[in-house]
């Protein structure tokens, strides 16, 4: 659910800010927080690999080493 918030948050700060302001460095407001353009694609990678993170099963568990 966070990775999700974070990667939106980071899509809709890009799309304010637009990637001519990777370079330019200008910011925009995104909730009352001043969001540039290098920050709202951290977001976006971050809130990806969260999701990715979640969507892949646990290993499953070995033999438990107490019953030998």
């Amino acid at each position: 659910m966070v990775g999700a918030a974070l990667c939106l948050s980071g899509v809709l700060g890009l799309s304010l800010v637009g990637f001519g302001g990777i370079l330019d460095g200008r910011t925009a407001v995104l909730v009352a927080v001043p969001v540039s353009a290098p920050a709202a694609l951290a977001m976006v990678l971050g809130g990806w690999l969260l999701v990715a993170r979640a969507a892949r099963p646990s290993p499953p568990a070995g033999p438990d080493p107490r019953r030998h």
